[in-house]
């Protein structure tokens, strides 16, 4: 049964890219920002709810007061695909930092840069930290938030965090609040592949912190603490 759902799921997943990628291509790549990122989420949501309706996938958020009405520099793990789709509709309007293949995909890529991404080419770590900073800044100063992995690629539980100090870079040049995030998606999404497992995820969305007379590698330590703390229980729960 979990094979049949999981292939279910998978089908609609892809004509689900294959929509917004087509849409991108031929129409809104000729709109602004704030009508065609609305427009791009709409997949999201779908996948969101198609994944419940075939899998059984389902989400509980924890602290949504805690995200603050100004732009903030929001950390999470990062688990599996799943929370990249929900985090992104989640947390609107939000730039992403992300690698830079990811806008090579077909379909899925262009949908992708059009959300306005921080896209970095991990090849050269030095060029990356200055982009991820300059356009990191330019994000927040937009008025969008920015929402950073620092593990930098999937590494699903339990292997512990170990996070970079980019994210709160951004936050520290720009005076912005650093909001963690901790969940459990690899235990019913995993980190590749379509074989998801019904349950319910967990996201806590943490206090906001302020970067104000912190250093990036202070914010990181205090983040990467509470985050471990928090999967630990969620995972064991």
């Amino acid at each position: 049964m979990r094979t049949l759902r999981s292939a279910l799921f998978a089908t609609g997943f892809l004509l689900g890219v294959i929509v917004i990628g087509l849409l991108a291509a031929l129409i809104l790549r000729w709109f602004d920002y704030p009508k065609r990122s609305r427009a791009i989420l709409l997949w999201n949501r779908w996948c969101i709810w198609w994944a419940s309706v075939s899998c059984g996938v389902r989400w509980h958020v924890i602290g949504l007061e805690n995200i603050p009405a100004e732009p903030c520099v929001f950390l999470s793990n990062h688990e599996s695909q799943g929370e990249t789709y929900f985090l992104q509709y989640l947390l609107k309007p939000v730039s992403t930092v992300l690698k830079q293949e990811l806008l090579a995909l077909p379909f899925f890529g262009l949908g992708l840069k059009l959300m306005d991404p921080i896209a970095i080419n991990r090849g050269s770590p030095k060029l990356a930290m200055k982009s991820m900073l300059n356009t990191g800044a330019a994000r927040i100063k937009a008025g969008r938030n920015v929402l950073v992995y620092p593990q930098g690629s999937r590494i699903p539980y339990p292997t512990a965090l170990k996070y970079a100090r980019g994210g709160a870079a951004i936050a520290v040049a720009t005076g912005a609040a650093v909001v963690p995030i901790a969940h459990n998606a690899s235990s019913f999404w995993p980190n590749k592949g379509f074989r998801l497992c019904k349950g319910t995820i967990t996201v806590v969305i943490g206090s906001a912190i302020a970067s104000e007379g912190r250093s990036a590698k202070e914010l990181t330590t205090e983040v990467q603490a509470w985050t471990q703390s928090q999967i630990e229980q969620l995972h064991q729960a």
